[in-house]
């Protein structure tokens, strides 16, 4: 159940700043292939 919470605030956290931040910052695309990468493994 812990991971399942972490899953969800990394989530809305990545989203947040998805929403924040400009899609210019190539953080996000790097994030958000992060996060793929960290739910399929």
């Amino acid at each position: 159940m812990r991971s399942n919470k972490w899953v969800c605030f990394i989530f809305i956290y990545s989203f947040l700043l998805h929403v924040k931040v400009p899609g210019r910052n190539p953080f996000g695309r790097a994030r958000e292939i992060n996060l793929a990468e960290f739910i399929n493994h």
